[in-house]
């Protein structure tokens, strides 16, 4: 990386299945140390992906979970545990009736201690969204929300109109930052490009579409980055990103798996492949006319063809996975579906 401080690094993205692989610049060595700027190439424009309120799923390039924190995180790796950001716990004896204590002395980027006040104003624009605004995303899956009051300066409770027992593990995605009202009432529909949250960057300069800039946030209530400077840059072809981290111009990047044989010769980096099974391509056939309206010759075609291979090799480098059910790759699957469809 440049300065010395970090490796190259690479997000590959594979065009089925989303399967990431992150490169290491091999000449690095030694104990991490503060200091440097981090440059990502990016397939996706992140100018207009900073709205906490509309935000919708992870992105690949989390830009916004650098800017923002949850009440409560997801531990990594699975959504069985959470863990404590703006929130430290909660209390509830019904699930219908919730109290949340938060986290003292977190700071707003525009310097400003968030408060109680603040958590429920951020719910408030759920329950009733302000008039001119777009709809808030996510907000449906808050179940029952019938209004958040103020018990203290650092605690709120949430009422529903009926038990919700997942209410805390739906808040880590619905609500992805709590922002302060005064910026977003300032900036309206371009809060987007002056985002304000109390994540360990802060944005400094937003420049659409080509690039994001965000500094660390020395008054960060959690451990400090280590990096001074993180640049988000547009780079719209895979040919240009993969360019670009070999001329040294960026640090990491989006690619697809046409550019693993590029990759390989390149004596400078070596990557790690991760499979994530979030996103699934799948084949729908139109029922309605002949000869998929059959269901024998749906059931011919099912059994006859060799879908997994068809699977694997219709990718670059026979990079495809074949999912046996819907439920393959995720913690729900279990041996007992598979065995309900023909051999």
């Amino acid at each position: 990386m440049r300065k010395g401080i970090f490796p190259n690094m690479i997000l590959l993205i594979s065009s089925v299945f989303l399967c990431i692989v992150i490169l290491f610049s091999v000449g690095f060595a030694g104990e991490p140390k503060y200091g440097g700027t981090l440059v990502i190439g990016t397939r996706i424009p992140q100018y207009n992906r900073l709205d906490v309120r509309q935000l919708s799923s992870v992105s690949q390039v989390p830009t916004s979970d650098l800017i923002y924190n949850r009440l409560f995180s997801w531990g990594k790796g699975t959504y069985d545990t959470l863990v404590p950001a703006l929130a430290i716990r909660y209390e509830t004896q019904d699930s219908k009736v919730w109290i949340i204590h938060l986290r003292q002395g977190v700071k707003f980027h525009n310097g400003r201690e968030m408060t109680a006040e603040d958590v429920k104003t951020n719910f408030d624009w759920r329950i009733e969204t302000p008039k001119g605004w777009k709809p808030l995303r996510n907000k449906d899956q808050i179940r029952y929300l019938n209004r958040v009051e103020v018990i203290d300066k650092y605690t709120v409770k949430i009422v529903l109109d009926k038990p919700f027992s997942p209410l805390i593990r739906v808040l880590a995605y619905a609500i992805r930052g709590i922002v302060p009202p005064e910026e977003v009432e300032k900036w309206q529909d371009e809060f987007t490009l002056h985002p304000c949250g109390t994540g360990p960057f802060k944005v400094v300069d937003v420049k659409p579409p080509d690039r994001v800039v965000l500094e660390r946030f020395d008054d960060y209530w959690g451990p400090r980055p280590y990096i001074d400077r993180v640049e988000v840059m547009f780079v719209r072809s895979n040919e240009a990103r993969l360019i670009a981290l070999e001329k040294g111009d960026i640090d990491i990047c989006q690619l697809s798996d046409e550019a693993k044989p590029t990759l390989k010769k390149n004596p400078n980096l070596q990557y790690e492949e991760f499979f994530n099974p979030d996103s699934m391509l799948k084949y729908y056939l139109n029922v309605r006319r002949w000869p998929m309206s059959d269901i024998r010759f749906r059931k011919a075609m099912w059994m006859g063809a060799d879908w997994r291979n068809i699977a694997v090799n219709s990718w670059p480098f026979q990079s495809g996975n074949y999912p046996r059910t819907l439920l393959d790759g995720t913690k729900f699957f279990n041996e007992e579906a598979v065995n309900l469809v023909p051999p």
